[in-house]
């Protein structure tokens, strides 16, 4: 048995978040042939469970975190007394369950279809440059805005595309275990709306921390995907931790696509090109009521035209205005299940 008594202390640094106190104990064991062992494991059963006490000081959040080499008392003339100093410290960086998260604003790149863009002109090639053709007579006027398109006015497939980098956020905070399946989310967009927040805290006490808001931004249904998940072990103070990074990315959930295609739908009772038209026993229960477009040969067109949306040529209908189909590209699920922020 040992008796552990404290002799002094004294306070080696004091800031919102970073405290250390260094106490020195007297430790009497019950036999003069102990060691130094019999005194450290006297007091190692309190490690990381022992917090700072001194008289009327406490300070509920600083544990003990070290045990200093003990040394014989009274001059090393007593054989089972012994002092040994003792580091309690509060490190707000150490203890994952007040490092709060933190969220990293970023851009991430890509490329997406350019639905409009603004005519510049026709050009032809003179030498190794373009020279402006004159204006008369040309399809466009300067300021006209709207699909890129040939000059007879028919959009271009398939439909260009430009650079776009969108903006993600970049989260961080350390949990104490790795259970939860993300696996579900990833690669999900928000079902309902979504407030990205990064929140710290600040110790102005010795056993409070005042939340502060670093960061913080709304997003509605079907505008914020999870793209990634890294979940990496660490060490606070000995124990272990996982430090999560979830990174999200501003995306749309609905993809416009263009409707174009080198097929069209075929009725009951359209033409079928032979000079007749089409019936029931044409299509084959479970395969799709399709025909090919022909060219003005009738031959089967080899590069896509655009269809009206409901499965015809577009010049069918008399109009060569695009049509886009909207589909959803992800799946939707609720981000406020995640555990961001859980130590």
């Amino acid at each position: 048995m040992a008796t552990v008594c404290p002799t002094r202390a004294v306070t080696l640094a004091l800031s919102p978040g970073l405290r250390r106190y260094k106490v020195t104990y007297r430790v009497d064991l019950d036999t003069d042939i102990a060691g130094g062992i019999g005194v450290v494991t006297a007091l190692g059963q309190q490690l990381f469970t022992s917090t700072y006490s001194y008289g009327l000081e406490t300070d509920p959040l600083a544990w003990l975190v070290d045990i200093g080499v003990p040394r014989r008392a009274g001059g090393d003339k007593l054989k089972n007394r012994w002092l040994v100093d003792c580091t309690y410290e509060f490190d707000q960086e150490q203890r994952p369950e007040y490092r709060g998260v933190i969220v990293e604003p970023f851009y991430v790149g890509g490329s997406e279809p350019i639905a409009s863009a603004y005519y510049f002109g026709a050009f032809e090639q003179v030498g190794d440059t373009l020279q402006p053709i004159g204006q008369a007579g040309q399809s466009f006027g300067n300021n006209y805005k709207g699909p890129i398109s040939n000059s007879a006015r028919i959009p271009i497939v398939p439909v260009p595309e430009r650079d776009a980098s969108s903006p993600a956020y970049r989260v961080k905070w350390v949990r104490n275990r790795a259970d939860f399946d993300f696996g579900f989310y990833i690669n999900s967009v928000n079902t309902v709306a979504y407030t990205l927040t990064g929140l710290n805290l600040l110790f102005t006490t010795l056993s409070n921390g005042v939340p502060y808001v670093t960061f913080q931004k709304l997003f509605a249904p079907g505008t914020l995907r999870l793209r990634d998940v890294q979940v990496s072990p660490v060490k606070y103070y000995s124990r272990d931790a996982f430090e999560h990074t979830l990174e999200f990315v501003e995306d749309e959930q609905l993809l416009a696509e263009l409707d174009r295609g080198t097929s069209a739908r075929a009725d009951i009772g359209d033409p079928d090109g032979r000079g007749g038209s089409y019936s029931t026993g044409d299509f084959p229960e479970g395969t799709p009521q399709v025909r090919d477009i022909l060219d003005g040969s009738g031959n089967p067109i080899t590069e896509p035209v655009l269809l009206n949306g409901k499965g015809k040529p577009l010049d069918a209908v008399g109009s060569l205005k695009p049509v886009y189909l909207k589909w959803l590209k992800y799946e939707s699920t609720d981000f406020n299940e995640l555990p961001i922020g859980v130590p």
